[in-house]
């Protein structure tokens, strides 16, 4: 059974989160951890988190919450979507590693650590958005750490690529009108199946 939404809820409940997704993505990749961000699994595995359906509902609720997706830093209490927030402490605390080894002569890097071991970091409690964050992200189902790489099962994999296919298939808008220009445009577009003649 579908369900039918309007053109103001679709940008709303839709384009709106993917968009702030697009910009907070964008901002950590290329301002904040352009040099952390590609080598760290916890990132590209986030990625995919906010892409996901619950992960759009995560952004709405901080949206409408106007919170930042990692939360304020200004305000510990203020966690915004826990995935995130995890991601940049670790983030922060690699930096800060690879800058104590880089002024003591070691150029060795620090990988990152297991938030359960000592040294990572341990999600607090509280202070998240409901229902934007949800329980704790550094242990998966099967118990696999949340900065650990874990093994690819082809199965998965297959599913994944094949969503990853059909998200290309998905396109944002801010303009409604011009949406609904577009949709107009490939209706009138499709061929009309002509009536045959009858014998």
């Amino acid at each position: 059974m579908s369900i039918k939404i309007t053109g103001s809820q679709f940008k709303t409940e839709f384009c709106l989160p993917m968009k702030r997704r697009e910009i907070w993505l964008t901002n950590q990749k290329q301002t904040k951890f352009p040099e952390l961000w590609p080598l760290t699994p916890a990132c590209s595995r986030l990625e995919r988190i906010l892409a996901s359906n619950s992960g759009r509902a995560k952004i709405l609720n901080c949206i409408k919450a106007g919170v930042s997706l990692s939360g304020d830093p200004k305000n510990p209490e203020v966690r915004g979507i826990e995935e995130c927030h995890v991601v940049i402490d670790e983030l922060l605390r690699i930096r800060a590693d690879k800058l104590q080894a880089k002024t003591e002569g070691d150029t060795t890097t620090t990988p990152p650590s297991d938030p359960a071991q000592p040294g990572g970091v341990v999600p607090g409690a509280g202070g998240v958005v409901p229902g934007a964050g949800g329980g704790v992200p550094s242990e998966d189902a099967d118990g696999i750490s949340f900065f650990e790489t874990e093994t690819e099962d082809p199965v998965e994999q297959k599913v994944n690529e094949l969503c990853l296919k059909e998200m290309m298939h998905i396109n944002s808008f801010t303009d409604i009108d011009k949406l609904l220009d577009e949709v107009e445009e490939t209706v009138s577009r499709e061929p009309v199946e002509q009536p045959h003649p009858t014998d």
